[in-house]
């Protein structure tokens, strides 16, 4: 290696509780962690002197890029993100620097499980799909009217509560659209988001990354909750892939993950109330003949008599799991 080449940074090792309890001093007392990945780790804590139990997340080292400053841009965007209140957004209490330069949120905690850990327990039902995804839509949309866009939306990110709500965490990918300030955390010289939820315009370089990333995103979201699996390459629709999915959501899904974003849903909202529409319009099945109907009747071919069966048609098989018609927050039960 010569001496213009540079190394790449080193992984992140999160702290342990203990250690970054000292750094924090007093007022905060770190639990447990809770996880962590490339963009930092989260910490179960509790705010002495409310008594208040909060998630924790510490940020990775990053010291200035291409000429700008992480710091500066993070206390920007911590205090935009800490002006969004919407139910189905993590909300943001506190944000702060310790002496050696360790940038953290104090967000709040949310009593539940991550959507990726329900998928791979393989728990999920439509009715699970159709309570929560609109839900989902409606918290972006909000996001987005406020001029941000999330940019890492995937089932990782998000929360389920024990009571069946949704909560989008992780919003320190957001970037600020124009006119609502500077752009933010997300400059194009940074790799953001995760490659199997991301948007086809997300690996263009320099590419302005707008609202519709989110709907490409929530795509997948969708399309993984309906099948267990992520869309790549020839992805089969959803009905195609498990039987008892409605195909109504293989239209949406196909609108949702179009490579040109003008072919997507243009506002997120949308995606949400075509999802709602199928909650509460049911898609109309063939009826089924009673098994008393099936009788032998004799069907006249040129000079011959054959006889045929009439065979019913099968009734749909619930989708596996926790059932077509369970509640929501039934898996959810600690």
């Amino acid at each position: 290696m010569s001496e213009n080449d540079t190394l790449p940074p080193p992984a992140f090792v999160p702290l342990t509780p203990t250690e970054l309890d000292a750094k924090l001093g007093p007022q905060i007392e770190v639990i447990e962690l809770i996880g962590h990945g490339g963009m930092g780790a989260v910490y179960k804590a509790r705010q002495i002197r409310l008594n208040r139990l909060v998630a924790l997340k510490v940020l990775p080292p990053l010291e200035k890029r291409d000429g700008w400053d992480f710091h500066e841009r993070f206390q920007m965007e911590a205090k935009a993100m800490a002006k969004l209140d919407h139910p189905g957004i993590v909300t943001i209490h506190d944000f702060g620097e310790t002496e050696d330069n360790m940038l953290y949120f104090i967000m709040e905690y949310v009593d539940g499980e991550d959507l990726h850990r329900l998928i791979q327990d393989g728990q999920l039902s439509v009715e699970h799909v159709l309570s929560w995804i609109p839900q989902l839509a409606d918290a972006l949309e909000y996001a987005h009217q406020k001029g941000m866009v999330h940019r890492d939306v995937k089932p990782a990110n998000l929360m389920i509560t024990y009571e069946g709500h949704v909560k989008i965490t992780d919003f320190g990918l957001v970037k600020m659209r124009p006119g609502r300030g500077r752009a933010g955390l997300t400059e194009a010289s940074l790799s953001v988001g995760t490659p199997c939820y991301l948007a086809p315009e997300a690996f263009e370089s320099g590419a302005d990354v707008d609202n519709r990333a989110d709907v490409y995103s929530l795509g997948v979201v969708l399309y993984e909750m309906l099948t267990g699996m992520v869309p790549r390459g020839a992805w089969l629709p959803p009905s195609q892939c498990r039987i008892g999915i409605d195909p109504r959501f293989d239209l949406i899904v196909y609108r949702a993950l179009q490579t040109n974003r003008d072919a997507r849903y243009q506002r997120i909202a949308e995606l949400g109330a075509e999802v709602l529409a199928i909650a509460t319009e049911p898609y109309p099945r063939p009826r089924r003949k009673p098994a008393s109907m099936a009788k032998t009747e004799p069907v006249m071919v040129g000079p011959s008599v054959v006889a045929v069966t009439a065979v019913a048609t099968p009734s749909p098989v619930p989708v596996a799991g926790a059932g077509l018609y369970a509640a929501p927050t039934e898996l959810l039960k600690p």
